[in-house]
């Protein structure tokens, strides 16, 4: 007979109070929640553990996100059995970690991560694409971002946050032209 284990029954109904915090909004309930899951040590922390670093960003704790997905990135690549992560997951966590550079204004951080992501996995090439492009249009470099807008629809022609993303570099750059003309 197996042992009984009360970790695992606990699991899965306090991610699923997490996610239905998240669903309508509630962040800080939700990571209460996903928390209590992760010091239970339930299988699947990392996705848990992603969710609550996008709570995070949710409510704006940037560096307290930033930490978190460093730490996730450090337990990885010192090789600690509990926290090896697959190829997509630890593209993610790069993934994130590019956007909150880029929100705490870090433009060169966030190039450097979202280009670890696109090392890390082929699967998630879009968003990282997508977030150096972003990041170039911030900084005002329209040509370096047209350059990965159009590599981003070459490969993805249909993702509409790039086409999205492409029409307002296009405007950008329209207005940029007629302001300097004088």
């Amino acid at each position: 007979p197996r042992s009984f284990d009360s970790r695992s029954v606990l699991c899965s109904p306090l991610r699923n109070i997490g996610n239905a915090y998240a669903f309508i909004s509630r962040w800080k309930q939700a990571i209460e929640s996903w928390n209590r899951t992760i010091l239970l040590k339930c299988p699947e922390n990392s996705i848990t553990k992603l969710n609550v670093i996008k709570a995070m960003q949710k409510e704006g704790r940037m560096r307290d996100a930033k930490t978190q997905v460093l730490e996730m990135i450090n337990a990885h690549e010192e090789r600690e059995e509990s926290h090896i992560l697959n190829s997509d997951t630890l593209s993610e966590c790069w993934n994130l970690l590019g956007g909150i550079f880029s929100s705490l204004r870090q433009f060169d951080e966030s190039i450097s991560a979202y280009t670890n992501a696109m090392s890390a996995s082929p699967n998630v090439s879009q968003e990282a694409l997508f977030g150096i492009a972003a990041v170039y249009r911030e900084q005002g470099q329209f040509a370096s971002a047209l350059v990965y807008f159009r590599k981003l629809l070459k490969r993805y022609p249909t993702f509409n946050k790039a086409l999205d993303g492409a029409s307002v570099l296009l405007t950008d750059t329209v207005s940029w032209a007629v302001s300097t003309r004088g």
